[in-house]
């Protein structure tokens, strides 16, 4: 499984850590097989990294007082800006995941795509030797469809509001323009808004989790067999 595969990886590691040090090039010191786990190990690495990005991502958003993010933050000049960021760094974390998983695929299965190669043109190659990581990673692709929608629209055709947001009021920052300050009624329904939005992004986190588990669990095999 993938724990045994970090086992190995670090007996690589340390027994090449001697040519490392006389400033070789690591990624291509060792047998074929070892410079492929490594590769192997810097892909999964990555994705490691992404979900856990994702995680962080409901940390941030899940503040327990929006009172303190000006003060936190004073360069902000509204809440909105705070939740804002945080929910487009979300839409870049899932844009990366599905490049990242093709990339992983495409040296597990020697499908033979160049280092330009994605989560789509994985998907077409594996689907004649495995049908069925074909579909999960289609699965994937279908979950996070959506999402790379948004970061198109933001990148292509230069809209700056953020879909996650919509129907969220922040009151304190329409009201400071006037000098005031939102009422108790006001801000727990700002709070409960953002509540809802934030519910609704954990579980499209959650299950784009699920569907890198069920690749990677599928996948083990040919990691078993390297």
């Amino acid at each position: 499984n993938w724990s045994y595969f970090i086992i190995s990886y670090g007996y690589i590691f340390r027994r090449n850590e001697k040519k490392e040090e006389e400033q070789l090039d690591f990624a291509k010191i060792g047998t074929p097989n070892e410079i492929k786990l490594k590769k192997i190990s810097h892909y999964y690495g990555l994705i490691s990294t992404v979900v856990r990005d994702l995680e962080n991502v409901l940390i941030f958003l899940r503040l327990k007082n929006r009172n303190q993010i000006l003060k936190l933050f004073p360069g902000l000049t509204e809440e909105k800006e705070y939740y804002k960021y945080h929910f487009e760094n979300y839409i870049i974390r899932v844009n990366t995941i599905t490049d990242l998983i093709g990339k992983l695929g495409n040296i597990l299965f020697n499908t033979g795509l160049k280092d330009n190669c994605n989560g789509y043109n994985f998907k077409e190659k594996i689907k004649a030797i495995n049908s069925k990581v074909a579909e999960l990673v289609e699965n994937l692709l279908k979950i996070t469809f959506d999402i790379k929608q948004k970061r198109h629209k933001k990148i292509h055709k230069g809209e700056t509001d953020i879909s996650n947001l919509s129907g969220v009021v922040f009151w304190n920052d329409v009201l400071r323009i006037a000098n005031k300050k939102a009422t108790e009624l006001l801000e727990e329904q700002t709070d409960k808004q953002l509540a809802n939005k934030i519910d609704e992004l954990e579980i499209e986190i959650v299950n784009i989790i699920k569907a890198v588990n069920g690749i990677l669990d599928s996948s083990v095999n040919e990691l078993i067999n390297l």
